[in-house]
């Protein structure tokens, strides 16, 4: 499985995800997965072929076992950020990583796969769980007006 994309001679990283929300009784909750050294979103790197969308909806499903059809994509909301990483062959490359907004009607079996374990995190910013991304992509929700 190739996990780059090729764009004029250099190798370009494509990381895709969910933020996912859910509404409980009395607060909104975001979805994080646990690895052994930080929370994280599910997402993952795009393979050939795919959309950013259906790579998210790919990851998702691997990753907690969370089918499309409980997921809403709220359109209107979609984080880009571009940063510098060490590819395969150890050299300095560019990635990007997209994650999509999903909002998740009932309550989902979460299925792991790739993690030790998740954790539905109450909505109350400003949020510090991990500063590389989820941090940010938080942030970026919390400046769009969401939840509400």
């Amino acid at each position: 499985m190739d996990n780059s994309a090729n764009h004029g001679g250099r190798t370009e990283f494509h990381s895709c995800g969910f933020l996912l929300l859910k509404k409980n009784q009395t607060n909104w909750q975001f979805l994080l997965l646990r690895h052994a050294d930080r929370w994280d979103l599910p997402k993952g790197l795009c393979e050939i072929g795919e959309t950013p969308l259906g790579t998210a909806f790919r990851e998702l499903r691997e990753e907690t076992g969370i089918p499309e059809s409980m997921v809403q994509v709220l359109k209107e909301f979609e984080y880009c950020h571009r940063y510098r990483v060490t590819g395969f062959d150890g050299q300095p490359t560019n990635k990007q990583l997209t994650i999509f907004l999903g909002i998740v009607s009932g309550d989902p079996q979460i299925a792991l796969t790739e993690h030790l374990s998740y954790r539905w995190f109450d909505w109350k910013p400003p949020h510090q769980i991990e500063p590389k991304n989820v941090d940010q992509v938080l942030a970026a929700l919390e400046k769009f007006g969401w939840p509400h």
